[in-house]
């Protein structure tokens, strides 16, 4: 009996894996995907990120930013998608997770442009 109960939680271990794969990768093409639609619109949200940040110097390459970010979103979601290099996918995506969760908190500390962002949903309903 003990064996068969370990056999169905590695069962739906497994389930489990390939559904949060595929959520994954599904939100990466996504995110690609409309990033690769409206290049412009992404490189006017960097140029606002690049200037929050004090990196004006690089404002002249936002463009560029732009479509290699929807190109790399495109790229970890197909290969999430595919299964294909796992290892330097995985990597690849946590770098961009705390790459990305870095310059979130660092928004959220210090002043930007448009002020002090609101650190909880309450506290941009009292604003």
């Amino acid at each position: 009996m003990a064996k068969r109960n370990m056999q169905i939680s590695d069962l739906v271990r497994k389930v489990a894996v390939e559904v949060c794969r595929l959520f994954l990768a599904a939100l990466f093409l996504f995110s690609g995907t409309v990033k690769a639609i409206d290049p412009v619109g992404g490189a006017i949200k960097i140029g606002d990120y690049l200037t929050s940040f004090g990196l004006d110097s690089l404002l002249p390459f936002k463009e560029i930013f732009s479509f290699g970010l929807a190109a790399l979103e495109f790229s970890l979601g197909a290969c999430v998608l595919l299964g294909a290099y796992r290892k330097y996918t995985s990597i690849v995506l946590m770098s961009e997770t705390v790459v990305r969760g870095s310059a979130l908190d660092a928004l959220t500390r210090a002043p930007t442009l448009y002020g002090r962002l609101p650190t909880t949903p309450a506290a941009g309903l009292l604003t």
